[in-house]
């Protein structure tokens, strides 16, 4: 019986250069690969390397512009701009004003409107107090309202347009002599109209109305002859949309 020989079987000779071969071209596939990556990052320094530059941009001169108030008492034909209670400009009214009586109610409208380069403003009325010399036993006994209005024509005793939403300023009257002291309420904002840089704007038509009641309080001898009367300040902010 034959015995198969105990050394390993050699592969034919042929078969060497193949194994080489595949040796060298997985080799070459890897060195391909890293070549490639190589390339792509000199690729990334080139882009890290452009150049740069730049520019700049700067304002005009800059100025603070003109915001204004002004009132006409006399239906527009004059103007003014009041700067303190010293400036105050004295309004003129229809009806028995100068010699008031209990039941009397008086009115008087004045204009309002933002001087020329003016956005639109938001103005409150406020009671700024009363003319030196005042009895204050009369006053005391006056209500008042001011409203804002059409214009002039609807500022009068009855009107349709005393209503509630166009309030801007009310103040109470005593009744009796033991009353409280008279309060003044504000209500809404009066909204004045925008001007041009060129014109002044669209006007507002206040009105203002006096009321002698009825009244216990008014009704006694020693508030006749008393005199005084009422200041109210105008204070408007720029609206800026």
């Amino acid at each position: 019986m034959s015995v198969a020989p105990e050394h390993p079987v050699v592969p034919p000779a042929e078969e060497a250069p193949d194994r080489e071969r595949r040796r060298a071209s997985r080799s070459d596939r890897l060195k391909a690969l890293l070549a490639g990556g190589a390339i792509l990052a000199a690729g990334g320094a080139v882009t890290l390397a452009a150049w740069t530059t730049g520019s700049s941009v700067a304002t005009p001169s800059l100025a603070a512009g003109e915001f204004g108030v002004e009132l006409s008492v006399d239906g527009g034909t004059s103007w003014k701009r009041a700067t303190g209670t010293g400036d105050a400009q004295t309004l003129s009214f229809t009806g028995l004003a100068q010699t008031l009586r209990p039941g009397v109610d008086v009115t008087s409208s004045f204009l309002v409107r933002t001087t020329a380069g003016s956005w639109a403003a938001s103005g409150v009325l406020d009671a700024a107090g009363v003319l030196d010399g005042s009895s204050t036993l009369l006053l005391d006994g006056l209500a008042y309202e001011l409203y804002d209005v059409s214009d002039a024509a609807a500022c009068s005793v009855g009107s349709a347009e005393f209503v509630a939403d166009r309030l801007l300023l009310a103040k109470t009257a005593k009744a009796v002599e033991s009353d409280a002291a008279p309060t003044s309420t504000a209500g809404r904002t009066l909204e004045l109209a925008g001007a041009s840089a060129d014109a002044p704007g669209a006007t507002s038509t206040v009105c203002l109305k006096i009321s002698m009641a009825d009244s216990a309080y008014n009704n006694r001898p020693a508030l006749m002859q008393t005199s005084g009367g009422f200041v109210y300040d105008l204070v408007a902010n720029e609206v800026v949309d």
